[in-house]
């Protein structure tokens, strides 16, 4: 773009949105996208006990994890929500105190009562998409100033979503993004076939409860009390924020726009 070679660039690095943001013959389309986040194998291994995942949960230091993968502030926001902040009616900060707890003590104090002993806690990870490969590094050296004997596993990518999508063990947890979704019956979080999958009865009984409800007021209470539930009683995914996607364009481009994705339609040179 800068040499105008190109006039239009899809999912700018986030490395370069400074160079473009400051280049006075480029725009930049930042469009909130959906979240990061750190997804446990609840069906075995080391992750598949509850209190191993309130001690890691509790010695995530957030803050640092987005600004590794997202990089600029402008770019990521923190929040405790599931669903999608841009998603007025599902938007919800229920269980928000035990987000973002940064608090490695608590996280030793729990490994100390399950006897955690060392044992190797592998992540799976791709560094082909770099933001998720990114977040995961910074989590293994926190988990590892906690004592936890944390191994990267990197794979390619198309290898990364078949084992996760297929449980192709052994991996202990994950580094994920999400795209926006209307319902919370679409979340990967709390899908029965996605990752390790979330065995749990009362998360799948409420996820039809809220698709049944009577009227939307009542299926938002419903999913206010699933959201407190994932974080206090269950846990199947750590969420650390959300993230825009950029685009970018030469300023010759004129009606570009974006929703869900550039558009292109009406775009002129």
């Amino acid at each position: 773009m800068q040499t105008g070679e190109y006039d239009i660039a899809y999912r700018v690095p986030y490395d370069d949105y400074e160079k473009v943001n400051n280049d006075p013959d480029l725009d930049v389309y930042t469009e909130a996208y959906g979240e990061i986040m750190f997804m446990y194998n609840t069906s075995e291994g080391l992750a598949s006990d509850f209190k191993m995942r309130e001690a890691i949960n509790a010695a995530i230091n957030v803050d640092d994890v987005m600004k590794a993968s997202i990089v600029n502030e402008d770019l990521y926001w923190l929040s405790p929500g599931y669903m999608h902040k841009e998603i007025k009616a599902w938007a919800s900060d229920a269980g928000e105190e035990y987000y973002n707890q940064n608090d490695p003590e608590k996280a030793k104090q729990i490994l100390d009562e399950i006897g955690y002993d060392g044992e190797e806690f592998i992540i799976l990870t791709s560094p082909d998409i770099d933001y998720q490969h990114n977040a995961v590094i910074v989590i293994q050296e926190q988990l590892n100033q906690i004592g936890m004997n944390v191994k990267l596993e990197a794979v390619d990518w198309p290898t990364f979503l078949d084992r996760m999508d297929n449980n192709l063990g052994p991996w202990d947890a994950l580094g994920i993004a999400s795209s926006i979704v209307s319902t919370p019956s679409q979340l990967i979080s709390i899908s029965p076939d996605d990752g390790g999958g979330v065995n749990n009865d009362y998360i799948l009984d409420m996820v039809d409860e809220i698709e049944t409800a009577a009227d939307r007021d009542e299926a938002k209470q419903l999913w206010d009390e699933l959201q407190l539930y994932a974080w206090e009683e269950h846990l199947p995914v750590t969420m650390l924020g959300g993230y825009n996607v950029l685009f970018g364009t030469t300023d010759e481009i004129e009606g570009f726009s974006t929703f869900s994705g550039p558009i292109f339609w009406n775009t002129s040179k």
